[in-house]
Formats: C-alpha cells, sequence, structure tokens
C-alpha cells in the first residue's frame, strides 16, 4: 500500500500524532481542480458546490475542500492529476468541465479511474435525465449548458431578415450569412473562421476511433478544402493581419494576438451577424441577455455538445462514501434548484423531476414565453439522445483533431494554389503521420 506524502512525513512521530492525521483524513473529501477552474470567488461554476461545502461541514462534520493543482496548461494540469492519482487516499473526487475542447471525463472512465457508481449508494441518481444514466454510470453532472447563437437584431433588422425560430436549420443559418455577407465587404475574424472553417470541419468523418483510422485522402477531404479556400480567397473578406497573426488568434490561448483581435472584434461589434462577446445557455437564458433588445437568442444549429460540469469518483480516493454523499446532496430537489435561479452561472440543473417547479419560477420572474419554449425544445432533444455528447472526446482523438485543424489551416490560407496531385501527396503525408500517432 502506497502511503501519502503527509503519511510519509509523520513517519517518525508517535501514535498519537498517526491517530491524529487519520481523524484528519476520515472526516476530508478532496475535489481535485484545475486552478484556472477556480473562479475569482474561489469556487467553481457558481456558489452551488461551495454553498454545499458549507451546509456538508455543518451537518456531516466532514470538510470538503478543493486540491487546487496548479498548471500553465490544461495538459500540464493533467499530468500533475495523474500523479495523485497514482496514490493511495489520493483526491476523493475529480471536477470536471466538459466545455470544450480540452481533456475530458472519457480517459479515466476508459483507463479504469473511475469509480463505477451503484444507485443504492447515490439514490438521487434515478432523478438525473435519462441520457446521463448510461448501463454503467462513471460521470456525475450536477448542471448543463447547452449553447445557443445570438444574432445582432439591428443588423437582421438592416437586411430585412426574419427573426429564425427555434427549429432552424444549419441550411437557414448559412443563406442568413450569405445574405449578410454580400450587403458588404466584411473584417476576417475568428467567427469568420469558426463558421467557414471549424464548425464544418468538426463534422467531417475523418477519425474512426473504434478501427484507430485516420481518413483524410478522401473526395469529401478534398472538396472541404477547396470550398473553404474559395470562400476565404473571394472578395468578400478584408484581411487587416497577416496568416500568421490569425493562426495565433485562433489557435493559441492567451497569446497577445487573440486579445487584439477580440479587441478588433469588439470595435467592429455593431457590424456582426452573431454576438460572439457573450454566451448564452437555451435552457436557461439569464436576465441581462433577456433584458437586451438587440439579442436574438437562438439554439446554435451546428451544435450537437451537451456541456456539462460535475464529477468522477476516484477508486483510489479518500473517504468515497463522504464524497457520494456529498455528490447525492448536490443533485437534491433544493440544490438544483440553486443551479436554475442563480443567475450569474448559466447553468440549468440535471435534475429532471423539478421542470413543473422551473417553470412555475420562470412564470414568478416573467420570463417570456419565447425562453420557455426553447427550453422545452432543447430539453426533449437532450431526452430523445438526438446524437448528443456530453462526455467528451478522448485526449488522443482531441490532439489529433485539432492538430490536423491546424494544418488543414495552413492549407487553406496559403497562397500556393496546390494541385490535385499536390494535395493528395499532402493529405497521405499527413494521413501516414496521424495513423502513426494513434496507433502508438
Amino acid at each position: 500500500m502506497i502511503l501519502t506524502p503527509l503519511l510519509l512525513v509523520l513517519a517518525g512521530c508517535s501514535e498519537e500524532k498517526s491517530n491524529e492525521t487519520n481523524n484528519i483524513l476520515e472526516k476530508e473529501v478532496t475535489i481535485a481542480v484545475w486552478d484556472k477552474d477556480i473562479n475569482n470567488f474561489g469556487s467553481v461554476t457558481g456558489p452551488t458546490i461551495n454553498d454545499n461545502m458549507t451546509s456538508f461541514k455543518a451537518n456531516k462534520d466532514i470538510n470538503v475542500i478543493y486540491d487546487i493543482i496548479h498548471a500553465n496548461t490544461y495538459e500540464e494540469y493533467l499530468n500533475k492529476l495523474n500523479i495523485k492519482l497514482y496514490k493511495e487516499n489520493g483526491p476523493t473526487l475529480i471536477y470536471f468541465y466538459n466545455g470544450d475542447y480540452r481533456g475530458s471525463a472519457i480517459n479515466y472512465i476508459k483507463q479504469g479511474v473511475a469509480l463505477e457508481l451503484e444507485e443504492d449508494k447515490l439514490p438521487n441518481v434515478n432523478k438525473l435525465y435519462d441520457i446521463f444514466k448510461e448501463d454503467s454510470i462513471y460521470y456525475i453532472p450536477i448542471g448543463m449548458n447547452y449553447p445557443a447563437v445570438i444574432l445582432n437584431k439591428p443588423m437582421l433588422d438592416r437586411l430585412n431578415i426574419k427573426e429564425p425560430d427555434i427549429n432552424w436549420t444549419k441550411k437557414d443559418f448559412t443563406d442568413m450569412r450569405e445574405k449578410w455577407i454580400s450587403s458588404k465587404e466584411r473584417i476576417f475574424s475568428s467567427d469568420e473562421y469558426s463558421y467557414i472553417v471549424r464548425y464544418p470541419y468538426y463534422e467531417l468523418n475523418i477519425i474512426d476511433e473504434e478501427k484507430k483510422k485516420i481518413n483524410l485522402n478522401t473526395d469529401i477531404i478534398k472538396e472541404f478544402l477547396k470550398k473553404s479556400k474559395e470562400k476565404l480567397s473571394s472578395n468578400k473578406y478584408k484581411f487587416i493581419e497577416d496568416l500568421e497573426f490569425y493562426y495565433n488568434a485562433i489557435f493559441e490561448d492567451n497569446s497577445e494576438e487573440k486579445h487584439k483581435e477580440y479587441r478588433q472584434r469588439m470595435q467592429n461589434k455593431g457590424e456582426s451577424l452573431t454576438i460572439s462577446y457573450r454566451s448564452e445557455n437555451t435552457l436557461k437564458v439569464r436576465p441581462r441577455c433577456r433584458a437586451n433588445k438587440d439579442f436574438i437568442i437562438v439554439p446554435n444549429p451546428y451544435n450537437k455538445r451537451l456541456n456539462t460540469f460535475g464529477f468522477i469518483v476516484n477508486k483510489r480516493g479518500k473517504n468515497i462514501e463522504a464524497g457520494l454523499e456529498f455528490i447525492n446532496q448536490l443533485l437534491s430537489d433544493e440544490n438544483q434548484m440553486k443551479v436554475y435561479t442563480d443567475e450569474v452561472y448559466w447553468f440549468y440543473p440535471v435534475n429532471k423531476e423539478i421542470e413543473d417547479k422551473i417553470n412555475k419560477k420562470a412564470r414568478e420572474r416573467d420570463v417570456e414565453e419565447k425562453y420557455i419554449t426553447m427550453r422545452k425544445h432543447v430539453l426533449d432533444k437532450i431526452k430523445s439522445g438526438d446524437d448528443m455528447n456530453y462526455l467528451g472526446e478522448d485526449v488522443k482523438v482531441q490532439y489529433i483533431r485539432k492538430s490536423i485543424e491546424k494544418d488543414f489551416f495552413k492549407i487553406i490560407f496559403s497562397d500556393k494554389e496546390y494541385t490535385d496531385e499536390e494535395l493528395e501527396n499532402k493529405l497521405i503525408e499527413m494521413e501516414n503521420k496521424y495513423q502513426l500517432y494513434f496507433r502508438e
């Protein structure tokens, strides 16, 4: 049995001191979390978790504390976290925010780190939406977010574009964008990159996880690259920076280029079609966005990802029973209502049994009927499953997908005009490179 660092330090101390240490361990649940996920209030994703830490201590006499791991990048955080997970009496819970394309809970489930959760130990799991209750449950979400797209209403009015309904499609959005782009030369931005390249790219079937196969040398990929290049080479966009600037602004977090490009977008926001400086949840549109008459908030037609925050339980963690109790408390009707009533953070409850209470609360708050209807529409999609991913992707798959996107960026934005043969050779070279890495 591997001893914790604390016990190693105390190895030569008295039996009384060792017992004191064991008592501390018995009354402590730790949550491993990246320091970048801790907000200015010393919390993760709103006050709900911190409030429950306080009440758990008061009612159970058990401390729930953050085991904050300081790291400059998420990859560095994962490396430091993995060291902790090798030890007995490691962190009880591991916090995840599956809201972007970084590492996700799925890796720790595959690697056998996560404890399989049983309903008798976690009775409130029965209150979860069915999408979260598979044959085996390893990850428990506490709140969820199905992202919206926010349209710039004054721009739609200027172009005589009708406000879309909640059932609008990618084609509807593409047609809207075409009318907007054609009305005037537009300054190229990371927003435009997302709609022209990133969103269509992430719909390409290029990685077969089951067969561990990369598929790049295909007619579909060639057509995607050519069309993307044509759109960006048209006279509809004005490029005010060089290629290296846009590459860093799009791919390098916290780079000066990213910050500068954001300032440029803010200066030009009146000409934008979408409001990219705000994020909103179709399930819970917050008051400050509902009050803004320049915002039209609708589901993002490109989205298939259900963002969540939550926990896995570390098999080798300390005080697992207490950790399960803490999670069960977070899933209670009372605490899930707090997730909804919190007006700072956009997360929506994962407890399906409080929907009627939420509808009643929404009407008490004078939430417009269109937002209540949109929530019902999205919840129906969640209830049906609708090919919706909430666990994220394997870290290696994410790395490959992001690396291929960067390689595609260089092809699409290059001044070089590739012949069919040159493009095929390039794709074969890339395919071989990533295939080798995938199978390592």
